[in-house]
């Protein structure tokens, strides 16, 4: 059974954040960013850089400590790096302002396909969903930094500005379930790889975690009943059923954001999603860019 405090239906508040989260994949792998970010002399080299100094720079913090806290499952080693190095070679605003300059134009040429009162009703309910999720962002460090900066007027960024703040206040209360279920950075990501075995080596990558760090992961993970012996992360029936618990929990955490819009607003948010989501990959800012990203050894 599903534990929330909302009335939405849970079920359905990951399929309206889907519908927009392409936009904040957009803002972080996009090769303008990384370039943007180079210009104003932030030593970024790959979108994974841009990935830890886009999304920490609303935190305002140069403790890595705090950084690597929040993101939970990467490696140390890529935020020890750049934090906080970065911040003494550009501020948190100016970071901010770049990636905004660059993708101000790309979404309003990607989002010019897309029928202009579907993207003005489409801004309506993110707004309602921001301005409720914002209120709601204790708990989440992610989602707080987002929530402290203004609202856009323009629906473009409005847009991406909720898929962003969304994401964060998602992604912060699922890693709470996490570190409630006793699960590690690196068993977390293995956890995740037992639900589509062929990306394993993709997220162990994606995370530069080395393959004898994944390996102590996928032991202690049999130790702990979630992982059969097989050579490929298998669940066992009790892991499954704890990972359903896992995001079941986590629906229901995401849904008091939605509470504002109802399921009537839900179901809206879908289906504009889908145009929405459209519109980008048409633009070229869909799944495309994710071809381009180097993930490591």
């Amino acid at each position: 059974m599903l534990v929330t405090t909302a009335t939405v239906d849970p079920t359905r508040v990951h399929a309206a954040l889907l519908g927009i989260e392409g936009a904040f994949a957009a803002g972080v792998l996009h090769p303008d960013v990384l370039r943007a970010f180079q210009s104003i002399g932030a030593s970024v080299t790959s979108a994974e850089d841009v990935t830890v100094v886009a999304r920490s720079a609303a935190l305002r913090t140069d403790n890595p400590s705090v950084v690597w806290s929040a993101f939970f499952n990467f490696n140390p080693a890529t935020i020890n790096r750049l934090i906080p190095d970065t911040w003494r070679q550009v501020s948190f605003d100016d970071v901010l302002q770049a990636q905004t300059n660059v993708m101000k134009p790309l979404f309003d040429e990607a989002l010019a396909s897309m029928p202009a009162a579907d993207l003005a009703e489409l801004g309506a309910l993110c707004r309602t969903v921001a301005v409720t999720a914002r209120a709601a962002s204790e708990g989440r460090p992610l989602c707080a930094g987002i929530a402290s900066l203004p609202l856009p007027e323009d629906d473009c960024l409005l847009v991406w500005h909720t898929a962003c703040l969304l994401r964060e206040h998602r992604g912060d209360g699922h890693v709470a379930i996490l570190v409630a279920e006793g699960l590690s950075r690196v068993e977390a990501l293995v956890v995740h790889a037992a639900m589509m075995p062929r990306h394993a080596e993709v997220l162990r990558r994606s995370r530069r975690w080395s393959r004898a760090d994944w390996q102590h992961a996928v032991v202690n993970l049999r130790l702990k009943g979630w992982l059969t012996d097989a050579d490929v992360p298998t669940f066992t029936d009790a892991g499954r059923e704890r990972r359903a618990w896992i995001e079941d929990r986590t629906d229901g955490l995401a849904a008091p954001a939605f509470e504002t819009v109802g399921d009537k607003g839900v179901e809206r948010m879908i289906a504009l999603g889908r145009v929405y989501t459209d519109a980008l990959e048409a633009g070229g800012l869909g799944r495309k860019l994710l071809t381009n990203v180097p993930i490591g050894d």
